[in-house]
């Protein structure tokens, strides 16, 4: 059993190095994008930004876009609302959680309470805490 115990924990250890060093990658790569990408943050004002996840047909490729979005400061909330909706129309659970909370933190920004708590009891019915 105990030797059981210590593959699962080599096991567990390859995969989380694994996961880091494609979240180092995926850094890089959207820290590439960001210096190839000429599209000025004020260019994507108002809904121009949800437009434009909208029209990334792929739902993969509409998350990362979203996420270099947010990274540039160039989103808002109908913008996070496309991608919460497209990580919850495929049935992305982490990536529907990390959404959920981005819009949370706004609506607790913006003083929303009402919002906030919506947003809260969402998040605890998908990370299946209800």
């Amino acid at each position: 059993m105990a030797g059981a115990a210590h593959e699962a924990s080599a096991d567990l250890g390859a995969l989380r190095a694994e996961v880091e060093a494609n979240l180092r990658k995926a850094s890089r790569m959207i820290d590439e994008l960001n210096r190839r990408w000429p599209v000025a943050a004020p260019a994507l004002e108002g809904d121009a930004a949800a437009v434009a996840l909208r029209g990334v047909a792929n739902p993969l490729a509409r998350l990362v876009a979203a996420g270099v979005l947010v990274r540039r400061g160039a989103t808002n909330r109908a913008a996070i609302e496309v991608a919460v909706d497209t990580a919850s129309d495929q049935g992305w659970r982490r990536p529907l959680l990390a959404w959920l909370t981005l819009q949370r933190t706004l609506a607790e920004q913006a003083g929303d309470t009402a919002a906030a708590d919506r947003l809260r009891r969402r998040i605890e019915l998908v990370a299946g805490q209800r």
